[in-house]
């Protein structure tokens, strides 16, 4: 590397990285510390997991979709869809580091503005490879905290009556006057149960006011769940960028980190990003 005492500018540069380090590291400790009293609480509550549940998604979403851009075709058409009077579900699907997490966190984000009203919205981001049954279980837990308290013990342990449950949970979510959207990110990671398919529990038909918006990777569990739902209609596929999404993309990113680039490197990456690429890469 370079000699800071030798090289100015990059001394000044290692002290400015160095002090928005510490800076960053600050807000983070300072913000565990304002919410350490909240989370005690959370802790004594008898469903604490699923708020624990709720929180991590509410930060991923909007960490996801504050640096959310360009995709403007994809979102018109998941909004086209979720506010369509059409009750299958609605698959997004790409490859990997396609940018599904985002998009799924904006549509999150985006639920107010498309319908007009508050939706109830339950997302879940399934980062690793999780059972079916339990993911059912946490969507019928949030459902019941929603508007039926009640409800929340009578939640069934064994399989079939759990799925029984979740799709007479739906009918009478249809029934509260809001829509209810059910947004779930990484469905490929879903694990088969006792035996049974791993999308055993997806209606092919939702009850009016119901939507669910379901991510995933290429592959066979598209062709799973096409076999299930039956209309490709509902499927929105993540293409690669467009060379301009991917210049919006980065000049996203350097205004996101106060960093700006030369008119010689902005020549250089306009180059190097003429190749298809995911957003992630």
């Amino acid at each position: 590397g370079l000699d800071p005492s030798a090289h100015t500018e990059h001394k000044e540069y290692l002290a400015d990285f160095c002090s928005q380090f510490v800076a960053k590291v600050k807000q983070l400790i300072d913000r565990v510390v304002d919410n350490y009293a909240e989370m005690q609480y959370l802790k004594e509550m008898p469903i604490k997991e699923l708020y624990y549940k709720l929180l991590e998604s509410s930060a991923v979403s909007l960490a996801h979709s504050q640096k959310f851009v360009a995709r403007e075709d994809v979102m018109s058409a998941i909004r086209e869809l979720v506010t369509s009077e059409e009750s299958k579900p609605i698959i997004l699907h790409g490859g990997q580091g396609s940018g599904k997490s985002a998009v799924i966190s904006k549509v999150a984000t985006s639920l107010v503005e498309w319908t007009g009203t508050q939706p109830i919205c339950v997302l879940r981001y399934i980062h690793n490879h999780t059972c079916a049954h339990t993911l059912l279980n946490e969507i019928c837990q949030q459902l019941c905290a929603t508007n039926l308290e009640g409800e929340l013990e009578k939640i069934p342990v064994e399989y079939r009556k759990l799925v029984s449950f979740f799709n007479d949970l739906l009918l009478k979510a249809s029934k509260w006057g809001n829509m209810t959207v059910i947004l779930l990110d990484g469905v490929e990671r879903l694990l088969p149960t006792e035996g049974f398919p791993s999308f055993d529990w997806l209606p092919a038909e939702l009850p009016t006011g119901i939507k669910m918006v379901l991510s995933t990777t290429k592959g066979g569990v598209v062709d799973e769940l096409k076999a299930r739902i039956g209309d490709e209609q509902r499927f929105v596929e993540l293409t690669d960028l467009t060379e301009k999404e991917r210049m919006i993309l980065m000049d996203s990113y350097f205004t996101h980190r106060k960093r700006r680039i030369t008119a010689k490197q902005r020549v250089l990456l306009k180059n190097a990003l003429q190749e298809p690429c995911s957003p992630l890469l």
